[in-house]
């Protein structure tokens, strides 16, 4: 009754009408009355697949219930509503709300939200792989996120992101992996990792020990513009907790066994704790998982790859305010 198949949703509809002008009154009632107690809070779940649903309830609750029943179902109705009004009229598109009830009384609230609806939406298009390196216009990274500015917009089909981890040292291991767009034109990657606000949340995973891939899958496309990808924790393996004495650095330039502190190597007087890549020093974090100035990672080999297309590079209007700026010719 409530599957994505659309032609199946209009056969049990059809099946259900029929049952309940053909069947005797007993059976009538009790298939009435699990329509409508039964089934009702899958309905208020599935959106538009519940349109066979609600018009099966409409045609023949008033034959088969009783005026106080009635109401009660109408209320039950009506508070659904009520719950949802405040959310809607608290949002960023309370205007746009209040100019659609002022000319077409009750408007459909979907096309208000910013997160498309899992079920109304259609995800069904046709993708290409894509190397984040081969479409990537600028990065700046922190010492355990990579943020991305991509060559254009690009649809992301069900995001599935794949980081493979080729592991180097096993010593560092991803546990938390954390994925975040931002569909704003910014000027560079700089102010994506100066203005995490504008970051938007779109997976959040935990990540086996000894994984060597990160599959993300999302149930819906996204459009953007901008990537961010966060390793937010780490296992800790044994030989780092269980250790009393300091574990040696092998010296970047070389390769000599070097004591951490003071971190000089004795041979050919490098920082061991700088980068291999950059030479790069982080004074704030002596073991970072990625090097905070050019991304390089001693731990792992990251290779991120999405699904997807470009699209058109249209700067989105996401509410009222932004809307204001817009000068239309």
């Amino acid at each position: 009754m409530f599957g994505d198949n659309d032609d199946r949703r209009w056969t049990v509809h059809a099946i259900l009408r029929t049952t309940l002008q053909l069947a005797s009154r007993p059976y009538q009632m009790q298939l009435i009355n699990y329509l409508s107690n039964e089934l009702w809070s899958y309905a208020e779940r599935s959106g538009s697949r519940a349109a066979q649903y609600v018009d099966v309830l409409s045609c023949y609750l008033p034959r088969f219930l009783s005026k106080d029943e009635l109401m009660a179902l109408y209320s039950r109705s009506t508070k659904i509503i009520d719950e949802a009004l405040p959310v809607l009229e608290a949002s960023r598109s309370s205007v746009l709300f209040e100019k659609l009830c002022e000319n077409i009384g009750s408007p459909d609230i979907s096309v208000l939200s910013c997160s498309p609806c899992l079920i109304c939406s259609d995800a069904s298009r046709q993708m290409m792989e894509l190397k984040l390196s081969t479409i990537k216009l600028d990065s700046r990274f922190t010492t355990s996120a990579q943020m991305i500015k991509l060559m254009g917009h690009f649809e992301v089909q069900t995001f599935r992101i794949i980081i493979r981890l080729n592991e180097i040292k096993r010593s560092k291991m991803i546990k938390r992996f954390k994925f975040y767009h931002c569909n704003k034109v910014l000027e560079s990657a700089v102010d994506l990792k100066n203005r995490p606000q504008l970051w938007e949340k779109v997976a959040d995973v935990q990540v086996s020990q000894g994984s060597g891939e990160i599959d993300v899958q999302l149930p819906l496309p996204v459009v953007t513009c901008n990537v961010v990808l966060e390793m937010a924790e780490f296992h800790e393996t044994a030989t780092a907790s269980t250790s009393d004495a300091p574990e040696l650095v092998h010296c970047p330039r070389c390769s000599t066994a070097v004591p951490p502190n003071p971190g000089i190597c004795s041979n050919c007087g490098e920082n061991v704790f700088q980068c291999i890549k950059c030479r790069a020093i982080n004074y704030d974090e002596k073991e970072p998982f990625l090097c905070n100035s050019c991304g390089f990672c001693k731990y792992a080999r990251l290779e991120a790859m999405i699904v997807g297309r470009s699209t058109p590079s249209v700067q989105t209007i996401e509410d009222d305010r932004e809307r204001g700026t817009v000068n239309i010719c």
